[in-house]
């Protein structure tokens, strides 16, 4: 006699092929795509940029425009607070430190 599986467990059975078919597809895809990428993106050697007859080379870069009166404040109370030195026992001597 012939031993018949249940509809439930023919149902789940095919889920179950599916779904590692179709991660196992999407797995392969992923990689291929992957691949295609990394080898379409060339290296391409970087050469220093060219300076304008005239100027020094070693001139150092300059901001176009000074920082924001707010972001100078901003960095003075940071350094401020950073160099200050802890207490032994590890608290801040601080009494707002951390900034809130």
């Amino acid at each position: 006699m012939k031993w018949a599986h249940s509809l439930r467990l023919r149902v789940t059975l095919w889920c179950a092929l599916l779904l590692t078919l179709c991660c196992t597809a999407l797995a392969v895809t992923s990689n291929l795509s992957a691949i295609q990428l990394a080898d379409s993106i060339a290296a391409v050697p970087l050469y220093p940029a060219q300076t304008a007859p005239g100027l020094d080379a070693e001139m150092p870069l300059t901001l176009v425009s000074p920082p924001a009166p707010a972001v100078q404040q901003a960095r003075q109370l940071f350094t401020e607070r950073r160099s200050r030195v802890p207490h032994p026992d590890g608290r801040s001597q601080d009494p707002d430190w951390p900034i809130p």
